[in-house]
């Protein structure tokens, strides 16, 4: 298959009651997605632009002004050895549902919980290993990874030898039928 590109790109209003503050518009994010998949492997790419970097240059690069962030907000490469077992290895969300889906077209607000970063990191740099397993009335669902410890570089340095390890677990349970 040929790589894919996707993205988006949303802006917001903010309006405030204080006098010195007018009501304006911002661009926000513009986000590119970039992925492909080879056979039993999967590599994806989240870059970000956000708040409209400003860059100009002549003759030369020379930086103008920059306004706004550029970030690579994740970037993996995975083997998926079968529906039990996948294994992922790069920079990575964390597996909660605020980093996950974190798009605006699936995020319902406009500003995050106070517990992202705060409490729990939204990326690592690390390994993850996770699949899903069926039977007839129910199924498993695990997440289990092991990053860079804590530190304010960690997807370029590890600073300590503290490791961060975490998981998930979700039991899936018929819609249907449990009080028959």
């Amino acid at each position: 298959r040929a790589p894919s590109l996707t993205g988006y790109y949303d802006f917001e209003y903010i309006n405030d009651d204080r006098e010195d503050s007018p009501g304006e518009f911002r661009q926000h994010h513009l986000t590119l997605l970039v992925s492909r998949e080879f056979r039993k492997f999967r590599l994806f790419g989240e870059v970000e632009f956000e708040y409209g970097s400003h860059f100009e240059g002549e003759g030369g690069t020379e930086l103008k002004e920059a306004h706004g962030e550029l970030k690579l907000e994740q970037a993996w490469a995975e083997y998926i050895h079968s529906d039990r077992l996948t294994l992922r290895a790069g920079k990575i969300f964390v597996p909660s549902y605020v980093s996950i889906h974190h798009w605006p077209n699936l995020w319902l607000s406009t500003r995050y919980p106070l517990m992202r970063n705060k409490v729990f990191p939204e990326t690592f740099v690390g390994v993850m290993a996770y699949g899903t397993k069926y039977w007839e009335k129910f199924g498993v669902t695990y997440k289990g990874y092991i990053a860079n410890g804590v530190s304010e570089f960690s997807a370029k340095e590890d600073t300590n030898e503290n490791k961060a390890v975490g998981g998930q677990l979700s039991i899936h349970l018929p819609s249907h039928g449990l009080l028959d």
